[in-house]
């Protein structure tokens, strides 16, 4: 829709009738100067996709999403880098995406480089086979709270944590024992996991 937009800088988009949406892919791709997107408005309770959505934002600071449920994303299934090269984002706050049927996530976050706050904790990741490149390149972030973090369907996270050399991530050990064996030893990457098992 908005898709290669590059002299965009700014964008707020009027009450919009999108409850019928299933595709919000690309939606703002490559929209490489636009520093603020306001998607409140959005009506994504029947979204399934999402991938590239954001994808080269490299301009982009801020997105607003709204409060309350409006960003209902229940109902996806693939967020491929859906912030891929929002280079510099410096906080993103997502609680409210709901992701119990999402099944792809590769590099979704991949190229955050100023991403230093990354609100996921209610990421159900039940169902997400695929985690490739899913961080790699956010070198400013040093903290993740993944208490919901399930991979045990996951079958390829390859480069996962490509380029972070430290990471401090909080979640339960015995459900993500795939992605934990895929951090590099003996690479300089300093990821402590936290086991949260005991608390329950």
């Amino acid at each position: 829709m908005f898709q290669d937009c590059k002299e965009l800088t700014s964008l707020q988009i009027p009450k919009m009738n999108t409850e019928r949406v299933e595709s919000f892919a690309n939606l703002f791709q490559n929209c490489e100067a636009i520093e603020y997107i306001d998607v409140s408005s959005f009506d994504t309770s029947k979204g399934r996709l999402y991938e590239d959505t954001f994808y080269n934002c490299k301009s982009l600071t801020s997105i607003n999403f709204g409060t309350g449920d409006v960003w209902d994303t229940k109902e996806a299934t693939m967020m491929t880098s859906m912030f891929e090269g929002c280079s510099s984002l410096q906080e993103l706050n997502l609680t409210k995406f709901l992701t119990p049927s999402v099944s792809v996530m590769m590099a979704m976050f991949k190229g955050c480089s100023s991403l230093t706050s990354l609100l996921i904790e209610n990421f159900d990741t039940t169902y997400v086979n695929v985690m490739d490149e899913m961080f790699a390149g956010c070198t400013s972030l040093r903290e993740l709270y993944l208490p919901n973090f399930n991979t045990m369907l996951v079958s390829s996270c390859y480069d996962m944590w490509k380029g972070i050399t430290e990471l401090n991530i909080t979640l339960h050990n015995s459900t993500n024992t795939y992605i934990l064996e895929k951090i590099p030893k003996g690479s300089g990457i300093n990821i402590n996991v936290i086991n949260l098992d005991n608390e329950y």
